[in-house]
C-alpha cells in the first residue's frame, strides 16, 4: 500500500515529464527476458533456461503457470492487455508464442523445473532486436516428463515481429501445437480472416489463411497459406485463441508468422500482399530473417555453421543493420557459456572499422570482416562493432 501511495504521488507530479519517444530493445540476460518498447506498442518475451525456472508457483498461487517461461510473447497495445482477468481465466495450455503438447499437467505448488538448454536471451540492435529460445525438458525430471523440443526466434523490427520456429519434435503421441494468439476479447472487438469478418463461437474453426486481423491487437500474416484453428473461447472472460498444429510425434516441424501490432485490416492486407520481410533460412541450425525496407538482417545460429554471408564457430545471435550510412554488427551469446567467439561476415560497401567494443578484435579485408570476441563471464550481453 505505501508503494501505491508513492506511485500516485509520482503520477500526479507535473514536474516529472514522461519520455515522449522511448524506442529501444533491451535483453535482460539475468532474467531470460527480452523487451521491445516502441512508440505504438511494446513486446515482452518470457524464456527459461538452465539458469531460470520455467515458472514460479508458491503459496498456492500460479499453480498452473507451467508454460510461462516457454517462449511466451506479450504484445501490449493497451495497458490492460494482461491483467488479472487474463491470467485468471485464459487457457493455461495456450500461452501465446508457446509450443506445447496436449499432455495433461498437474496443478502443484512447485516450480523447480528448469529448461534443458542454456540458450535463451537475444541480441540488441538499437531499436530493433532478436529474442532466441531453445525449448526442452530435462531428462528424468520429477515434475513433468516431456520430450518436446523447438528452436524459436522472434525478430523485432519497426512495425512487425517475425516469429520463426524449427526443430519441433516430440514422441508423446499427443498433439503438438503452437499458440499464435490468446487475447482478451472485449465487447466491440472484431475478428477477420483474409479480409472477411468471422463470427466466432466457442467451437473451434479449422481454416487455411494468409492473414488475419483482430481489432484488439492488429494483424497476423503468414508468408504462405497456413492451416490454423481459431475460436472465441468463453470463460468468465472471452478470449481470441489462434493455434497452428504440428501433429502427433512431429520430427523437425516448422512455423513462421508475423505480428503487425496496431495495424488496420487494410494495412494487414497490403502487408500480406507485399511483405517487408523475407525468411532467408529456417533450419535446425539457423534462422535468418531480413527486413528489406530497413536494411536489417537478423541471424540466430543454434550451433557452428554458416548462412547468407555469415560464418560462426559457435551458437550465437547477431544482427547487421545500416545506420547513418554505416554498417553496425551486434552480437551476443545467449548461452552465457562462451569464452570466445569467431565470426566471419561478407559486408558490401564497407571500407574500414570505425569502432568496436573492447571485447571485439576486428579486421577488414576487402568486403570480408572477421570478429574475434573474448567474452568470458558474459551474461548475454550485446557486443557491437561499427564499420564505415
Amino acid at each position: 500500500l505505501p508503494l501505491i501511495k508513492y506511485a500516485v504521488e509520482l503520477y500526479n507530479n507535473d514536474s516529472v515529464v514522461p519520455a515522449s519517444d522511448y524506442d529501444v530493445v533491451k535483453i535482460l540476460g539475468m532474467m531470460d527476458r527480452v523487451v521491445q518498447h516502441g512508440p505504438e506498442y511494446a513486446v515482452c518475451l518470457a524464456f527459461s533456461s538452465t539458469r531460470m525456472y520455467k515458472y514460479e508457483a508458491i503459496n498456492n498461487e500460479n499453480m498452473d503457470g507451467w508454460y510461462q517461461g516457454d517462449g511466451v510473447i506479450y504484445l501490449y497495445t493497451d495497458g490492460h492487455d494482461y491483467n488479472y482477468q487474463f491470467y485468471n481465466y485464459m487457457d493455461p495450455y495456450r500461452y501465446p508464442g508457446t509450443t506445447v503438447t496436449t499432455q495433461k499437467r498437474v496443478v502443484e505448488n512447485a516450480s523447480t523445473l528448469l529448461n534443458s538448454s542454456p540458450f535463451a536471451g537475444g541480441v540488441e540492435g538499437g531499436k530493433y532486436g532478436i529474442g532466441v529460445f531453445e525449448l526442452g525438458y530435462p531428462k528424468n525430471n520429477d515434475r513433468f516428463a516431456s520430450n518436446v523440443t523447438a528452436k524459436k526466434s522472434y525478430f523485432m523490427f519497426d512495425n512487425e515481429v517475425v516469429c520463426v520456429g524449427s526443430g519441433i519434435s516430440d514422441d508423446s503421441n499427443t498433439m503438438v501445437y503452437t499458440t499464435i494468439e490468446n487475447r482478451i476479447w472485449r465487447k466491440d472487438d472484431v475478428f477477420s480472416a483474409d479480409g472477411k469478418s468471422v463470427s466466432l463461437t466457442d467451437k473451434e474453426i479449422a481454416d487455411k489463411v494468409k492473414y488475419m486481423h483482430f481489432t484488439n491487437m492488429g494483424g497476423y500474416v503468414f508468408l504462405e497459406e497456413t492451416d490454423v484453428k481459431y475460436r472465441k473461447a468463453v470463460n468468465k472472460n472471452s478470449f481470441l485463441e489462434i493455434v497452428t498444429e504440428h501433429g502427433k510425434n512431429p520430427d523437425g516441424a516448422k512455423y513462421a508468422y508475423i505480428y503487425l501490432p496496431e495495424a488496420t485490416d487494410a494495412e494487414t492486407a497490403a502487408y500480406s500482399a507485399s511483405p517487408d520481410v523475407e525468411i532467408l533460412a529456417q533450419s535446425n541450425l539457423v534462422h535468418v530473417v531480413r527486413e528489406n525496407k530497413l536494411g536489417v538482417t537478423g541471424y540466430v545460429f543454434y550451433g557452428a555453421g554458416g548462412s547468407n554471408g555469415v560464418k560462426v564457430d559457435n551458437a550465437c545471435a547477431l544482427m547487421v543493420r545500416q545506420e547513418d550510412g554505416k554498417t553496425v554488427v551486434s552480437v551476443s551469446d545467449p548461452s552465457h557459456l562462451l569464452t570466445s567467439l569467431k565470426i566471419t561476415l561478407t559486408l558490401d560497401g564497407i571500407t574500414a572499422l570505425e569502432s568496436a567494443d573492447p571485447e571485439i578484435k576486428a579486421s577488414v579485408s576487402g568486403n570480408t570482416v572477421t570478429l574475434d570476441l573474448s567474452i568470458e563471464g558474459n551474461v548475454g550481453n550485446t557486443f557491437v562493432a561499427t564499420f564505415k
